[in-house]
């Protein structure tokens, strides 16, 4: 329980670092020190006093009220996905980090990934890592997402891929893993620790607790025979909450449908070799907004 609230506090003051002055009314004081708002701006913002406010950051405060929690997210212009996040660190009383093992995807899960046809699905855990993925996914991620590997470490080290486009799926990706995984989980820290040595804008990023809900997202991979192709990916929970599922879709039209027919063929002859064929596409990026 201590160490939710710790990471409640945490989160304001990463939230209150973020906006500044001009975002809320207040005229910037010029010789004003303070990086985004001070703790009695937001306390005097939310309708609550300093003190309260201030037991709230240092984890001493018992769990606050709707209304509270209300105006903080008011207070710190926090969107609906934030607010979310933030009612669900307020709410958690137990801690996290004694959840029970996360359980194996059942078997319908798991046929419905490996033998769904001309559109890309993967199997994620909380983490980010991919439990199991078709034969079309294999297509479109050719030696850059495999069963066992983490996507995100994937994308930082893929230093063959466009930089900016590379690092926009990143910044996609990075709020979602803070919303979806168990801060507690020895391997989210691993991975954390590792995407703060290879990528010199990780750190600031995941300092300033962006949460994001898994949906839709658009992207697009250059295919050696069609040129690059818009994509349309969608993440969704499964009911466990211990996995989530992408899917990976072409556009709703001919060219759409033709290009992950041929993606589909490039998979299943990929799935036959017994060694690595050569890639048939490079993906090149998700765009950061949703």
């Amino acid at each position: 329980m201590l160490q939710n609230r710790s990471r409640f506090g945490e989160y304001l003051r990463a939230r209150r670092a973020v906006v500044q002055p001009e975002d809320v009314g207040l005229a910037r004081d010029p010789s004003r020190r303070v990086t985004g708002l001070r703790r009695e701006e937001v306390a005097r913002l939310a309708g609550i006093s300093a003190e309260y406010y201030l037991r709230l950051e240092q984890g001493r405060a018992r769990q606050p009220s709707h209304q509270v929690l209300s105006s903080l997210a008011e207070a710190l212009r926090l969107d609906a996905d934030a607010v979310a996040y933030l009612r669900r660190l307020a709410r958690h009383l137990e801690d996290v980090s004694k959840r029970g093992p996360v359980a194996a995807p059942d078997t319908a899960t798991m046929s419905f990934v490996r033998h769904s046809r001309n559109v890309g699905v993967l199997l994620l855990d909380m983490n980010l890592d991919v439990v199991s993925m078709n034969s079309v996914a294999s297509a479109l991620f050719p030696g850059l997402v495999g069963e066992g590997r983490n996507v995100l470490l994937e994308l930082s080290r893929s230093a063959g891929r466009p930089a900016k486009r590379r690092d926009r799926v990143i910044a996609h990706l990075l709020p979602v893993l803070r919303f979806i995984s168990n801060p507690h989980d020895a391997r989210l820290q691993e991975i954390v620790g590792a995407l703060s040595v290879s990528s010199p804008a990780f750190s600031a990023l995941w300092a300033r607790h962006d949460v994001r809900q898994p949906g839709r997202f658009p992207a697009s991979v250059v295919v050696d025979a069609l040129g690059t192709v818009p994509l349309e990916c969608q993440m969704m929970f499964l009911p466990t909450g211990d996995h989530a599922i992408v899917t990976i879709a072409g556009a709703d039209d001919a060219a759409g449908r033709a290009a992950m027919a041929y993606l589909q063929t490039i998979g299943d002859e990929r799935a036959r070799r017994t060694s690595t064929p050569t890639e048939a596409s490079s993906f090149t990026g998700a765009s950061a907004s949703t």
